[in-house]
C-alpha cells in the first residue's frame, strides 16, 4: 500500500496536517497507536485565534460548536491577594472543550478529504530505505511525525513541563464561562487550573514548569482550597493522571530526521503549558511550504 504521507499520531497536528496534505492533492495515512480515542491529561482549553486558523482552512467548525462544549468569554487569574481578569471581545470567544471531542471533530474533517486512519499502529522505528519509508506493508514518499510529547519510546526528557489533571461533573459557585488560574507558588511558573469543559463537566489541574517532588501534594492542596469549597454533588469521571508537555523537541533525541510537528516537535508553549494553538499552527507551517 503506497501514500503520499504517512502521519503517526492522531492528534490535533497529526489531523489538521493530514487534513491540509489532503486539500492540496496528497494521499495521507494516519497511524495512531491507541485502539480507540481516549480522554487526555489537557486542560481543553481552545483559544479563539485556534479556531479562527481551523475556520480559515475550511473546517466547518460549527459543527463542533454544536457538541458538548462550553463558550468562554474570559479568564481570571488569582495571585496571592490579587485577581486580574480579562474579558475577551464579544465576537472572540474560546471554548472549553474535551480532547476527545475536538480530536475526533479534526479526524473527521481529516477523512472528509479522503485521508485514511489506521488504528492501534505502534511506531517505534522509522527506516528510509531507497528515497521511501517502509512501515510494515505500507510505503510513502515521506512521514510526518506528531506522536505527542511522549514521543514513540514513551521517555521522559529532561526540560519537559509536566501537568496532571482530573475531570469532573458537578456544580459550581465559579463562572461556567471562565477559565480559571490559581497562581499558588511566588513565580509564575506553576498554577492550579479550573476549565469548564462541557454541560457541568470541568477539567481540574496544575501545570509546573518544573517537575518536583511535592506536586501531587500540592495539586490536593489546591483542590482542598479551590474545590471543595466552590463545588456541589460532583463526582469523578476520569481520575487524577499525570503526563508531560511538548516544549521539548524529541525528533533530534530519538534518532528521527523526517518532520517532526506539535508536540513531539516541541511546541508547546513553554510559559503557560498552552499546546493546542501551536499544535495547529505547527502542522499549517509546515503543509504551507509544501
Amino acid at each position: 500500500m503506497n501514500y503520499d504521507y504517512i502521519i503517526v499520531g492522531s492528534g490535533i497536528a497529526g489531523n489538521v496536517c493530514a487534513y491540509q496534505l489532503q486539500k492540496k492533492g496528497y494521499s495521507c495515512l494516519i497511524l495512531e497507536k491507541t485502539s480507540s480515542r481516549y480522554e487526555k491529561i489537557c486542560g481543553g482549553g481552545i483559544p479563539y485565534k485556534a479556531l479562527e486558523k481551523l475556520k480559515f482552512i475550511g473546517m466547518d467548525v460549527d459543527m463542533l460548536l454544536q457538541q458538548d462544549v462550553t463558550l468562554i468569554k474570559g479568564d481570571i487569574s488569582y495571585r496571592r491577594n490579587n485577581v486580574e481578569s480579562c474579558i475577551y471581545d464579544s465576537d472572540k470567544f474560546a471554548i472549553g472543550c474535551r480532547r476527545a471531542i475536538i480530536d475526533d471533530f479534526l479526524l473527521k474533517e481529516a477523512l472528509k478529504q479522503d485521508a485514511e486512519v489506521r488504528w492501534g499502529t505502534t511506531v517505534r522505528r522509522i527506516v528510509n530505505s531507497e528515497d521511501n519509508y517502509n512501515l510494515g506493508n505500507t510505503r510513502s514518499k515521506e512521514i510526518v511525525v506528531a506522536a505527542g510529547a511522549r514521543g514513540l519510546l514513551g521517555k521522559y526528557y529532561s526540560g519537559q513541563s509536566l501537568g496532571m489533571s482530573i475531570q469532573i461533573y458537578g456544580k459550581s459557585k465559579l463562572p461556567s464561562d471562565m477559565f480559571s488560574y490559581y497562581y499558588f507558588k511566588e513565580n509564575s511558573e506553576c498554577y492550579f487550573w479550573i476549565f469548564p469543559i462541557g454541560r457541568n463537566i470541568w477539567n481540574i489541574g496544575l501545570w509546573s514548569r518544573e517537575p518536583y517532588s511535592d506536586l501531587k501534594k500540592d495539586f490536593y492542596s489546591c483542590w482542598h482550597n479551590y474545590i471543595e469549597n466552590n463545588f456541589m454533588d460532583y463526582y469523578i469521571l476520569r481520575p487524577l493522571k499525570t503526563e508531560f508537555c511538548g516544549n521539548v523537541d524529541l525528533s533530534g533525541k530519538e534518532g528521527i530526521t523526517c518532520k517532526a510537528i506539535g508536540d513531539y516537535a516541541g511546541t508547546n508553549n513553554i510559559i503557560n503549558g498552552g499546546g493546542i494553538y501551536k499544535a495547529i499552527k505547527s502542522a499549517l507551517k509546515y503543509t504551507n511550504e509544501i
